[in-house]
């Protein structure tokens, strides 16, 4: 920010730069006064005696404004590379913000995902348990359920880590 302000004060100083000069110049002065003394001087001031004065009037145009202009042109130049740098970095920022942020989204509909496979592995479990206390199931299918519902937790302690 700060080298993009000076980049706007050194293009508002090389295009004063290319203009061509005016100048005026008054002087006066009463250094013969009467007496010689400050307060002689003073009064001759005051009065409207003046001993010495002078007007000058000075106009410059080079002539070629060339480099000067070339000047210009390399400051506007830099000054949009500049604004082109920033306008860079602040959409790469915005892009890795908006990506961390999906894959913080990604990430939770995983831990969403694995709770529910927990949910229903546990519901399986008490229902084949059940049936194996009422004798239609086996010691074997009782197991392989409890085993996904392990495999499920661990999956969804996984997620959460």
């Amino acid at each position: 920010e700060l080298k993009l302000s000076a980049d706007l004060i050194q293009i508002d100083y090389l295009q004063n730069q290319t203009l061509p000069l005016f100048t005026l110049d008054y002087q006066y002065g009463a250094l013969s006064g009467s007496g010689g003394r400050f307060g002689d001087i003073g009064q001759d001031l005051f009065d409207g005696r003046y001993r010495d004065w002078s007007v000058g009037l000075k106009f410059e145009m080079p002539v070629s404004n060339e480099a000067r202009k070339a000047k210009l042109d390399r400051a506007i130049a830099q000054r949009m590379q500049r604004l082109t740098t920033k306008t860079l970095q602040t959409l790469t920022v915005k892009r890795e913000i908006h990506d961390a942020l999906d894959k913080v989204d990604q990430n939770w509909q995983r831990i969403i995902a694995a709770r529910q496979q927990v949910l229903v592995a546990g519901i399986n479990y008490e229902a084949e348990l059940k049936q194996f206390n009422e004798g239609l199931r086996t010691m074997t299918e009782v197991l392989e359920t409890l085993n996904a519902l392990g495999r499920g937790a661990t999956q969804g302690n996984s997620c959460n880590q």
